[in-house]
């Protein structure tokens, strides 16, 4: 199973929407929306779920307009799509997440986010860990950090490999003219006689 990050959700939803920056560059990602579309249906073929926490979701709504219910009931019908709640399992989990950040004395997550934004990263994490979810696909840092920390693989949308372009096949390029000779000169010999 697979889980996404709201800058990737997004590109699912919206075809009309930017391009999210790179967390290295910081430009914008190249071909993300392909890039997307290609894990889609990579992940269709292989029939695996794509989890969607509800934080995610709602972020997503957020800057969706009145589009927004009619997305999460395209979502809702969709057999490779699942909306997973912050529920009583994945509070648990966050409890052991939240408990062992503070055992470490972890403030470096302090310096890079508001801590309001850590909380809801770390739900997402939680959730995504609960429902099974072994890869997330992501694109905000601070999130994909907090998912590598709790063992799930992260891949980041910049990393995401663009879809094969169709091979360029000129089948009739270098044909051999069975009825020619090596200099191109119709030959005498091959011509059959009536």
């Amino acid at each position: 199973m697979g889980g996404l990050d709201a800058s990737v959700l997004t590109l699912v939803i919206n075809p009309d929407a930017k391009s999210p920056p790179d967390p290295i560059t910081g430009k914008p990602i190249t071909k993300a929306k392909e890039r997307v579309d290609h894990l889609l249906a990579t992940l269709q073929q292989a029939n695996r779920k794509i989890i969607i926490p509800t934080p995610v979701l709602s972020e997503v709504l957020v800057r969706s307009g009145k589009e927004g219910l009619r997305y999460v009931e395209i979502i809702r019908k969709s057999k490779y799509f699942d909306i997973k709640p912050f529920d009583e399992i994945s509070a648990i989990e966050l409890s052991e997440m939240n408990r062992q950040a503070l055992a470490e004395g972890s403030k470096t997550a302090k310096t890079e986010a508001p801590y309001q934004k850590i909380k809801v990263d770390r739900q997402i994490v939680a959730i995504c860990k609960m429902a099974g979810v072994q890869t997330i696909y992501a694109c905000d840092k601070v999130l994909m950090n907090f998912a590598k920390a709790a063992g799930l693989e992260v891949i980041g949308l910049h990393e995401l490999p663009l879809p094969p372009q169709p091979l360029q096949i000129d089948l009739f390029a270098n044909q051999v003219d069975e009825t020619q000779g090596d200099d191109g000169l119709l030959e005498l010999d091959d011509v059959e006689e009536d």
